[in-house]
């Protein structure tokens, strides 16, 4: 008979506490054992997409390749945002508590100088270049977390078109899935319960978001979906730009991962724990640069100083430990996506770029910003 439990909340917590090879084992019992492992699956987004696996498209290459992760992660998100009866187990308040109380430890675990051991044997599993790193000897880093949000050489990231002031370039190493607008971010991809500007925004909690509402409602947005594996430095899209207002909104840490944005009943943009930062400038029309927490990420660190001005690749900050999601929102009409990823996000594959790469340009059939903040027609 089967040794599983029938409560899959307690296989989450039970591979949350062991090392990875014993969670490994777990996980594999789960998918050898054909009352859970049928029921499993990953979404399956296009006919591209291979059963059970995560595929996105490498920019660089043109070839679809599957994101590594490992297989006591996979099973737990599946098991946690799948469910096995159609229960979604991931929405309940218990799950809640225990994603922020993991999140928290985690967070410890990592800033603690044993967690150095843990290093190499995570870059091996990703096949971490260490050329592209600062620091290439791991003695430099004091616990996991500084390795972690590591900084890469400068000449690792070149700026694609760094002096047009039209060019708008991805703010990180990321999954990056565009639409034209929320509706159809909504209809394509992101299918959380009451995805919105105003639940992003939270416009019921604060007058600053729902001040920000009418103006960027219809407008574009990016979500750029950062892997634990990817560098977790974030950066400037535009130029000329300053960070006008910052506002942090408490929430869960549900993961950023498809299997859990992609679920009717989880809200996770909306519900996560996340900061919006309004990037003001002076020639262009202003954006919305929405950091979005997730599982096992202990802290949004905002490096950019407010009001400093801010070009292409400038940093704005970091994130400790975990997937995350940087989410750029723009007025409606102000930028037109670059066409290849336009394609990919209407067949729900997400699209893997370098921070640099450009993305998109600033649309020309817009107003700009005149000389007291009024929006003026191009003649």
């Amino acid at each position: 008979g089967s040794i599983l439990p029938a409560d899959p909340n307690f296989i989450w917590i039970v591979m949350s506490q062991a090392d990875p090879e014993a969670s490994d084992n777990i996980a594999q019992e789960i998918l050898d054992d054909s009352k859970w492992g049928d029921q499993i699956q990953m979404p399956k987004h296009s006919q591209k997409h291979e059963k059970g696996k995560l595929m996105v498209q490498n920019r660089q290459t043109g070839k679809l390749m599957e994101e590594k992760i490992p297989k006591y992660i996979r099973v737990a998100m599946k098991l946690m945002y799948t469910g096995l009866t159609g229960h979604v187990v991931g929405e309940g308040k218990r799950i809640k508590f225990l994603l922020q109380q993991l999140t928290e430890k985690q967070g410890r675990k990592f800033d603690s100088s044993s967690s150095v051991k843990n290093i190499e044997p995570f870059m091996k599993f990703h096949g971490i270049d260490f050329d592209e790193m600062l620091h290439t000897d791991i003695s430099h880093f004091k616990n996991f977390n500084e390795f972690f949000y590591r900084k890469l050489r400068k000449d690792a990231r070149p700026i694609e078109d760094k002096h047009s002031d039209d060019v708008i370039v991805s703010p990180a190493d990321c999954r990056i899935s565009v639409f034209k607008n929320i509706h159809s971010a909504r209809k394509l991809w992101i299918k959380g319960k009451q995805f919105s500007l105003s639940q992003i925004l939270a416009s019921h909690k604060n007058k600053a978001g729902e001040s920000l509402v009418e103006r960027f409602e219809n407008g574009s947005i990016a979500v750029c979906r950062l892997a634990p594996q990817d560098y977790h430095r974030f950066h400037c899209p535009i130029n000329h730009a300053n960070i006008a207002q910052s506002i942090p909104i408490d929430g869960a840490y549900y993961s950023v991962n498809p299997i859990a944005v992609n679920r009717l009943k989880i809200n996770v943009f909306g519900e996560n724990k996340r900061e919006v930062l309004v990037l003001e400038t002076e020639k262009h029309r202003d954006m919305l640069y929405v950091l979005v927490g997730a599982t096992m990420v202990g802290s949004i660190v905002v490096t950019a100083k407010k009001e400093a001005e801010l070009d292409k690749g400038d940093e704005i900050g970091y994130y400790k430990f975990g997937g995350s999601s940087v989410s750029l929102i723009f007025e409606e009409g102000a930028v037109e996506w670059d066409m290849d990823l336009l394609k990919n996000s209407e067949n729900q594959m997400e699209t893997l770029v370098r921070m640099g790469e450009k993305i998109g340009v600033r649309s020309h059939k817009q107003g700009r910003r005149g000389s007291k903040g009024n929006r003026t027609k191009e003649e």
